[in-house]
């Protein structure tokens, strides 16, 4: 009998401390969860943000090339009223809106187009960029109000839309006047020669 009474509170001992490691298995196991979960939403975040980021600049890139292409096609001193004109479309009416612009996929998730826009002529078409895509669009001032075809204070406004494969979408605007403002004549680089050269002043000749 008294090797039994001595057993009992060893097997109590061990019955606490299985108890206690079992609580502690628990609590490690609940924190490597956590951890788990928390680092896979911030890996989401990361790619989102870099997402976003991205379409940004692919956006800003159809902006600059819709720039470019605004003042290749500009004759100076043109009517600004002409390109409102001509980037209406059939219609001679501006239906662009950047608020009601929305990208279309195909079925396996590739990019298909941009949509809602009407029948105006995009600036420069759909181009593609790296993984994503862009186009741009040519509208009035808003001073002027972007849909009213008639120019009378020689500033147009340009649109870049930028979309990339994650489906986000950036929109950029900028005021252009497409005539540069330049001293007549233009500017031009004067060389002096010597160790104490003297510039008293000039003026120019024009060529008959």
């Amino acid at each position: 009998m008294p090797p039994i009474q001595e057993r009992a509170p060893l097997r109590a001992q061990q019955g606490s401390a299985m108890v206690l490691a079992i609580f502690v298995l628990v609590l490690l196991t609940g924190m490597a969860i956590s951890s788990l979960f928390l680092g896979e939403n911030e890996l989401k975040m990361s790619r989102a943000d870099l997402s976003i980021k991205k379409t940004f600049y692919i956006a800003e890139t159809g902006l600059e090339d819709g720039r470019a292409t605004l003042l290749d096609v500009h004759v100076p001193g043109e009517d600004l009223s002409n390109h409102l004109d001509t980037y209406s479309g059939t219609d001679d009416t501006i239906n662009f809106d950047a608020d009601t612009i929305s990208v279309e996929y195909n079925d396996d998730g590739s990019f298909k187009g941009f949509t809602g826009y009407g029948d105006d002529v995009p600036l420069r078409a759909a181009t593609a960029k790296g993984d994503g895509w862009y186009i741009a669009f040519v509208t009035n001032d808003p001073g002027e109000g972007e849909t009213n075809t008639t120019d009378t204070n020689d500033i147009l406004m340009i649109t870049g839309i930028g979309t990339t494969g994650g489906r986000s979408l950036q929109i950029v605007q900028a005021l252009v006047d497409p005539d540069p403002i330049l001293p007549t004549p233009p500017p031009a680089a004067i060389l002096l020669l010597g160790p104490n050269p003297d510039f008293s002043g000039g003026g120019y000749v024009e060529a008959d």
